[in-house]
């Protein structure tokens, strides 16, 4: 059995290293993505917090 040559080693690195790279790039965005969303979230929780907030100081709501 033959070894592979220091050329196919080194063409099959470069592919794998660019395939590596395109992953890293994709899961950036969408880390990008997922955060945007997060944010979006927030606001929307604080959002209807508040309007809890509000109407449990004018006694809007009642306890049973």
């Amino acid at each position: 059995m033959s070894e592979r040559s220091p050329l196919l080693r080194a063409c099959e690195e470069v592919t794998r290293s660019r395939a590596l790279s395109a992953r890293l790039d994709a899961l950036r965005r969408e880390e990008q993505s997922l955060s945007e969303q997060e944010q979006a979230l927030r606001r929307e929780r604080e959002a209807e917090q508040a309007d809890v907030d509000r109407l449990e100081r004018n006694g809007t709501v009642s306890w049973v």
